[in-house]
């Protein structure tokens, strides 16, 4: 499964490439209402889900179109 690094510019584009992620998994992440969105003026990409029934939210740097490779760390 292949993602395209370059293609990250709208709402949906973390979403995609989380819900790969966990399709990679075999669904073993268990995360649920995964949502994102961007705040271009900040520079900054957020990305909100459930896992394990406990709300988490993560911040990336938004830099054009580029996907931030933070997106598949487990850091916070």
């Amino acid at each position: 499964m292949a993602v395209d690094t370059k293609r990250v510019f709208r709402a949906g584009a973390y979403v995609a490439v989380l819900e790969r992620l966990q399709r990679m998994a075999g669904h073993l992440l268990d995360i649920r209402q995964p949502v994102d969105g961007f705040d271009r003026r900040a520079g900054i990409a957020w990305l909100e889900f459930f896992c394990r029934g406990e709300r988490q939210r993560r911040e990336f740097a938004s830099e054009g179109t580029w996907l931030d490779p933070q997106v598949i760390s487990r850091r916070r």
